[in-house]
């Protein structure tokens, strides 16, 4: 008899549950991704059938839920500012012109600006606008 699957979490797009499969895959979680196909090819549908469902196995479920649980909190470690850089600064993708460092921050604007953003490098405390 097949076991049951059940519902782990639901994405939007395709892409983003791609993420989550790699990792249940690469912890020997079996899953499937219901509506993949319908959302991948028509991507506007995908609130009209509810988004893209990750299913696993109910037996894997407390282990499905720990992988989704270790993922959130790695992504809001990532989006974490450094302490001693200002609250109002957020990561963005960008490189270092000193130290070529990934790990740089920019004042977040409320409004479109066309003036240029303070920038900081976490790692090596350069300070430019861009």
């Amino acid at each position: 008899m097949a076991e049951e699957l059940v519902t782990l979490t639901t994405y939007t797009y395709s892409t983003e549950a791609y993420i989550l499969v790699a990792k249940l895959e690469a912890e020997g979680v079996r899953n499937f991704l219901k509506n993949e196909h319908l959302v991948s090819t028509q991507h506007l549908l995908s609130n009209a059938v509810g988004g893209i469902d990750v299913q696993i196995n109910q037996s894997d479920l407390e282990k499905g839920k720990e992988i989704l649980k270790q993922m959130d909190q790695e992504k809001k470690d990532s989006e974490k500012v450094p302490e001693g850089l200002p609250v109002d600064f957020e990561k963005v993708p960008v490189y270092c012109p000193v130290c070529e460092s990934s790990n740089v921050y920019c004042k977040k604007s409320i409004l479109f600006s066309f003036f240029d953003k303070p920038h900081i490098c976490a790692d090596c405390n350069n300070k430019w606008k861009q």
